[in-house]
């Protein structure tokens, strides 16, 4: 989207439109001469910054303009509509494949149970700032809710319904969110568990839960996403490399593309996490056959999975309990702890070197120019390493000292190769009778 300054062949300053998959070529009245040119600039930075901002009214600008017909019989044609009896032509095109399953449940939960009950019966077009505030006053006070709980419903789930009215259907002009602050977010910190914790989760599941210890120990070993991990069928593992490929995401027993576009990668398995996939894959199989089953036979919900499951083994060893998630900070935690390199963490991981810089950076080594100081220790032991027996010294209080070579000398007794220096045989002539 934007607006640029164009001029026509008779010389007039014009506006360039592209916004909302339309386009529209507007002329004015003013020559191009720098003066003008400055104005119109003006207004076209004004024009961008609504269209940025999704608040662009065409006719406002254009009342007269070249596509002022089509908007004009859009509002003439429409007539008042409340939010519920807009919401129940909406939900009906909020349906997977289109948005995420658990996105239609959100959406459903949230007008069922807050927004409908006390907006029902209220014009679209009368949702204004002050709307959106009360209602947010009437979730965080009234019904206790949480600051984030009140953010998902307002500005995740009414946004995206108000979005709709009016960019896709036009039924409003305005967008009342643009006046809505709210506090900054949140985020928690990851909560990884200790490499400790970690085993005895595993040993707990590989003696008492045996048929699921594949699957945890996959998440454990990985750093995939437990909604990643359930999705995948056999044509997505190749053992003979050791890669697993991620291309999609299952959730509320519905698949979907991946959390982001940088999700989809390939996930290089640790040869011990290829030797516990070998051992759990059935002699017959197909592409599409799910990796990770339930003991009925059909793919894992990790969410109903988790809490069958997942708390046991915490509970049974006094270990603090954390989400089923923390396999996946106990992985990247374990990378960066052991040296592994960042940005491999983050395609590996499906995640940005930002994110794993700002939630991790407790677990990234600080041990300065020690690896190369290592580097060029290795690398004295290696060019030393190479040159002939004959020019190999042994250094002790930085002196040479000299020891009988075991290989040319077969009879040397234990002692005479021990680490301690050894004096060097006196090679004078003895002396001949005369």
């Amino acid at each position: 989207m934007g607006c640029k300054i164009k001029t026509n062949s008779a010389g007039y300053l014009a506006f360039r439109l592209f916004w909302n998959r339309m386009r529209s070529w507007e002329g004015t009245h003013l020559k191009d001469t720098p003066d003008n040119r400055r104005l119109v600039q003006a207004r076209a930075i004004l024009i961008e910054a609504e269209m940025k901002a999704s608040i662009f009214n065409y006719l406002k600008w254009f009342p007269h303009g070249n596509r002022a017909h089509l908007f004009d019989r859009a509002r003439s044609n429409s007539k008042p509509i409340t939010v519920g009896d807009y919401f129940a032509q909406w939900i009906q095109k909020k349906t997977p494949p289109l948005i995420r399953k658990s996105a239609e449940r959100d959406y459903r939960q949230h007008f069922g149970a807050y927004i409908l009950p006390s907006y029902r019966d209220v014009m679209l077009e009368d949702v204004t700032t002050a709307t959106l505030e009360t209602l947010r006053f009437q979730l965080l006070h009234e019904l206790d809710l949480t600051v984030k709980t009140a953010r998902n419903i307002i500005d995740g789930s009414f946004r995206a319904m108000l979005r709709d009215a009016r960019l896709v259907d036009q039924l409003i002009e305005n967008d009342p969110f643009v006046g809505l602050t709210w506090p900054d977010k949140i985020e928690p910190e990851p909560d990884p568990f200790t490499g400790v914790e970690r085993d005895q989760i595993l040993d707990h599941f590989k003696r008492r839960l045996p048929f699921y210890h594949p699957f945890v120990y996959f998440l454990f070993w990985t750093g995939m996403r437990p909604s990643e991990a359930t999705a995948l069928r056999w044509g997505d593992i190749d053992l003979p490399k050791g890669t697993a490929s991620i291309t999609k995401s299952r959730h509320l027993q519905s698949e979907a593309s991946p959390k982001t576009k940088g999700s989809r990668r390939v996930v290089h398995l640790l040869p011990t996490v290829v030797e516990v996939l070998s051992g759990t894959k059935p002699l017959r199989v197909t592409e599409s056959s799910y990796v990770f089953l339930n003991k009925d036979g059909r793919p894992i919900d990790s969410g109903n999975w988790a809490k069958d499951y997942w708390f046991a083994p915490m509970r049974a060893h006094g270990i603090r309990e954390r989400k089923f998630y923390s396999t996946r900070h106990t992985y990247i935690s374990t990378a960066l702890s052991a040296g592994v390199n960042i940005k491999w963490i983050s395609e590996q991981c499906g995640t940005s070197v930002t994110m794993i810089e700002k939630h991790y950076g407790k677990y990234i080594g600080t041990e300065g120019d020690a690896p190369l100081r290592d580097l060029l220790a290795g690398k004295s032991a290696n060019e030393s390493a190479n040159l002939p027996p004959s020019h190999q010294k042994t250094t002790i209080n930085q002196k040479a000292t000299w020891r009988p070579r075991r290989d040319l000398n077969p009879e040397a007794s234990h002692s005479q190769l021990s680490d301690k220096p050894t004096q060097k045989p006196n090679k004078s002539k003895k002396s001949g009778g005369s």
